[in-house]
C-alpha cells in the first residue's frame, strides 16, 4: 500500500472525528512514513511498518475517548421541522414564559409591599410612642396618676417595638435586595444563553 492510499483510507475510517483532528493524525503518520523512508525503508515497507489500518484506528479511538480536552461543541442549525414546530407552538410557550415572568415580578412586589408595611408599622409604633410620653406628662401634671403611668408605659413599650421593628425590618430589606439583585442576575443570564443560542 501506498503512502496516499494508506493515508485516504485513515481519513475514511477516522471520518466520525472533528476536521482537525483528523488533518493532525493524518499529518502525524504521513511524517511518520517520510522518517522511514529517509532511514532507508521503501515506500510499502514503511507502510507495512506502521501497522493496520484497524489497528491504528482502534488506537486513535480510544486515545480520543481518553482525552480529557473536550472540543466545543459546535452549534447546530435548526431543522425546517424545528422552526415550523417552534413557530405553531409559540403562543402556548410564550404565554407561559410571559406567565412565569409575571409570576416572578409580582412575588416580588410583594415582598417589596410586606416591607413597606413593616416600615409603615415601625413607623407606627415611633409616632405612638413620641405622643404618648409628653402626653403622659401632661396627665400627670393634671393630676390623673393612673392615666399617666398607663400613657407613660404604653409609650415606652411603643417606643421598644418601634426600634425593634425598625431594625428588623432593615434586616429583612437587605434580604429582599439581595434576592431582588440574584433574581434580575438570573434572568438576564437566561435571557443573554438564548441569545447566544441563536
Amino acid at each position: 500500500m501506498s503512502k496516499i492510499e494508506f493515508l485516504n483510507a485513515l481519513r475514511k475510517e477516522l471520518k466520525e472525528l472533528s476536521e482537525n483532528d483528523i488533518n493532525q493524525y493524518t499529518q502525524y503518520y504521513s511524517e511518520m512514513i517520510d522518517d522511514m523512508i529517509e532511514d532507508g525503508l521503501s515506500e510499502d515497507n514503511a507502510v507495512a511498518a506502521i501497522g493496520s489500518i484497524d489497528e491504528i484506528t482502534a488506537q486513535i479511538t480510544e486515545e480520543v475517548s481518553r482525552s480529557v480536552t473536550k472540543e466545543p461543541i459546535a452549534k447546530r442549525k435548526l431543522k425546517a421541522w424545528e422552526i415550523v414546530l417552534l413557530a405553531a407552538g409559540s403562543p402556548v410557550w410564550f404565554s407561559l414564559l410571559v406567565a412565569a415572568f409575571a409570576v416572578v415580578i409580582s412575588l416580588l412586589a410583594a415582598g417589596g409591599s410586606v416591607i413597606i408595611s413593616f416600615y409603615a408599622a415601625s413607623l407606627a409604633f415611633g409616632v405612638s410612642a413620641f405622643g404618648s410620653i409628653p402626653y403622659s406628662i401632661f396627665m400627670f401634671t393634671k393630676g390623673n396618676t393612673a392615666g399617666g403611668i398607663f400613657l407613660l408605659g404604653a409609650g415606652l413599650i411603643c417606643a421598644g417595638l418601634a426600634i425593634f421593628a425598625f431594625a428588623g425590618t432593615n434586616k429583612l430589606a437587605k434580604l429582599y435586595i439581595k434576592l431582588c439583585k440574584k433574581t434580575f442576575t438570573w434572568l438576564t443570564s437566561c435571557l443573554k444563553r438564548k441569545e447566544n443560542a441563536k
